[in-house]
């Protein structure tokens, strides 16, 4: 399974992802993209999750995540590479503004891929954003005309990939990630249509958006 989860500044997308690590073991993973000034990716496992799960991107600073990858095509190529070994779980600034390579990507995984949109309202985003600023000192006057811009930008895209996108509070986030990791092949056999010899999208499993 690859969970990809989108939202605006201040949305919750690396809180998501760091309260997942914190549920489990990770390790991070040094290539020669990053050399080992940085890891590319943490590698680990979750507690009821049966398959190993990668993590895309350094985690070493505030935001995090693939927001630090230089390209998408390198994103694909990532996804491409863990993806054969486990589950893969990435986020992004910049990846949730648009379709691209990545949406690309998403689309070939068919019911493989899960695209999570933080449903955290524009005030909060903008507030979280402001905290995070002070925190860092970072005192320059703020206009949050770009990131109303793009909070709509990211919410307009979820139509585009279909069953593939699920609408999720920040809260609920690493629950269903949680949930959507569980899903074995087995348990998907259990779980069938009436009438119907194919399984489920596992999406159809949880609370719908």
């Amino acid at each position: 399974m690859v969970v990809n989860i989108r939202g605006a500044n201040g949305s919750g997308k690396s809180h998501t992802v760091r309260a997942l690590m914190e549920m489990g073991s990770f390790r991070p993973v040094y290539d020669v993209r990053f050399g080992l000034r940085r890891p590319e990716a943490y590698v680990g496992t979750l507690p009821g999750v049966e398959r190993d799960v990668f993590i895309l991107g350094p985690y070493d600073n505030p935001s995090g995540g693939c927001d630090s990858i230089p390209t998408y095509d390198l994103v694909v190529e990532m996804l491409q590479k863990y993806g054969n070994r486990g589950h893969v779980i990435f986020e992004g600034f910049l990846i949730s503004t648009c379709w691209g390579a990545v949406g690309d990507a998403l689309e070939r995984g068919g019911r493989d891929a899960a695209v999570l949109f933080l449903t955290t309202p524009l005030e909060v985003c903008i507030a979280r954003v402001k905290a995070r600023r002070a925190a860092a000192s970072n005192f320059r006057p703020f206009n949050p005309n770009l990131l109303t811009q793009k909070h709509a930008t990211i919410a307009r895209l979820k139509d585009k990939f279909g069953t593939r996108a699920m609408s999720v509070h920040d809260r609920d986030a690493t629950g269903t990630i949680m949930r959507l990791l569980s899903i074995t092949p087995d348990s998907e056999e259990q779980v069938r249509r009436p009438g119907h010899s194919r399984a489920m999208d596992p999406r159809a499993y949880l609370s719908p958006s």
